[in-house]
């Protein structure tokens, strides 16, 4: 089958800002694309796309202050099959996990960690099935309070459990 994909965004920047663009086709389904994928910026700026860690293409530029368009436009194949499923993972206890899974456990400023609290509270045997995703990580949120007054930080941690 035939897909066509594309977007138009519209920014308004209050003065020079530096963008990180994750819009392109993933590399290993270049070889599907039907049309040239073309992102095309609105005033025209220059470009520099690099692979992230997960072998995604990322484009950096700086945006000027001012109105900014996006856009893209493209046809690509597809089987429209559904994307192979991994085989069934095992759950393993935080301390049996490899130390390059550790990274994914850590806070970030994108997990509202206060939103989660419930989750963190919630008890391990709540927890039943992993399947279907290799990314199905179920993440818990603990608050830590420092007994000083006006001092807290919020941690994400993960379950006992993680997908492997």
């Amino acid at each position: 089958m035939q897909i066509r994909a594309g977007y138009e965004i519209a920014f308004e920047f209050s003065n020079d800002t530096a963008v990180v663009l994750m819009l392109s086709v993933h590399p290993d389904r270049k070889k599907d694309l039907l049309t040239p994928h073309q992102i095309s910026l609105s005033p025209a700026l220059p470009t520099h796309d690099y692979r992230d860690i997960y072998g995604n293409t990322c484009t950096r530029f700086v945006a000027p202050a001012g109105p900014l368009s996006i856009s893209n436009s493209f046809l690509i194949s597809d089987s429209g099959l559904p994307d192979l499923k991994p085989p069934p993972g095992k759950l393993l206890p935080v301390g049996e996990l490899p130390d390059d899974v550790l990274i994914y456990m850590l806070g970030s400023r994108y997990c509202d960690t206060q939103k989660l609290f419930d989750l963190a509270l919630a008890p391990p045997s709540s927890i039943t099935s992993i399947t279907g995703s290799p990314s199905a990580i179920t993440t818990r949120a603990t608050t830590v309070r420092d007994s000083t007054p006006m001092k807290s930080a919020s941690v994400c941690a993960a379950t006992s459990r993680i997908w492997r």
